[in-house]
């Protein structure tokens, strides 16, 4: 679906209420330059306009990931990359820092996604997740994070139109 929208597109539809999100999970995962980040589900790399440090990113979407492409060309230590966030081709315990905002709704597996963030989170990573409301419930949401592995996830009720998790150490 979004190969067919487009990067400008979906720039242009989901630019405002993407970076509301990003700013609230920011809030909350305070984060330092010397960090590796991790966005799954990047889409047209929004997100990696507001990190310091390294940053990788993934999305499914050919159109998007290219779109992302072109912005981070002229930023340094910025990786993206076509991949599956539900088998992601990663090592384990790499980032510190990793993020999927509105990406598990998109999913056949979204459990399988947030263990696969799990995997490759180093034990002392945070994370921070959101989904459409529309799409899980927050007991759902909470569900499937502890089925994924995680423990004590917070999820904060918001005026978004995303329940946004909070995963810490």
């Amino acid at each position: 679906m979004y190969d067919e929208l487009g990067g400008k597109i979906y720039d242009l539809r989901y630019h405002e209420e993407q970076l509301s999100k990003y700013d609230e999970v920011l809030r909350c995962l305070k984060l330092s330059p010397d960090e590796i980040v991790l966005d799954a589900g990047c889409g047209t790399g929004l997100f990696l306009e507001k990190i310091d440090g390294v940053y990788v990113g993934l999305d499914l979407s050919s159109n998007l990931i290219s779109f992302a492409y072109r912005k981070a060309q002229s930023l340094a230590d910025k990786h993206l990359f076509q991949g599956d966030a539900e088998n992601l081709p990663l090592r384990d315990d790499v980032f510190e820092v990793l993020f999927s905002f509105t990406l598990l709704q998109n999913l056949s597996e979204p459990a399988r996604a947030l263990s696969e963030l799990r995997r490759v989170s180093r034990r002392k990573g945070s994370i921070g997740v959101t989904v459409l409301r529309k799409t899980f419930s927050m007991d759902a949401f909470y569900s499937i994070l502890i089925e994924s592995g995680f423990k004590s996830p917070t999820i904060l009720d918001t005026d978004s139109h995303d329940w946004i998790a909070i995963i810490n150490p």
